[in-house]
Order: structure tokens, then C-alpha cells, then sequence
């Protein structure tokens, strides 16, 4: 949502890298700004 950046804790980044070398970084991602945006019937 135009970020500068990110700044992320050490074990944040861990992650970050272990989720992309098992591919992880190829799925696809869905984005709301609450769980209660998400639904079947668009508005």
C-alpha cells in the first residue's frame, strides 16, 4: 500500500528466507485489509 519499506525482527527474516527457499515465494497471495473484507460475493 506504498511502503518505503520494511523493517523486520531477526527471526522475522529467518523465516522470510527459509518460506522463499522452499518456494514458498511462488504462491499466491491474497491481501485484505481485514478478515472481514474477504468473501465470495464481491460489493
Amino acid at each position: 500500500y506504498g511502503a518505503d519499506g520494511v523493517d523486520y525482527a531477526r527471526l522475522a527474516e529467518k523465516k522470510i528466507k527459509l518460506f522463499t527457499e522452499v518456494g514458498f515465494d511462488k504462491l499466491p497471495m491474497c491481501m485484505a485489509k481485514t478478515h472481514l473484507s474477504l468473501s465470495h460475493e464481491a460489493l
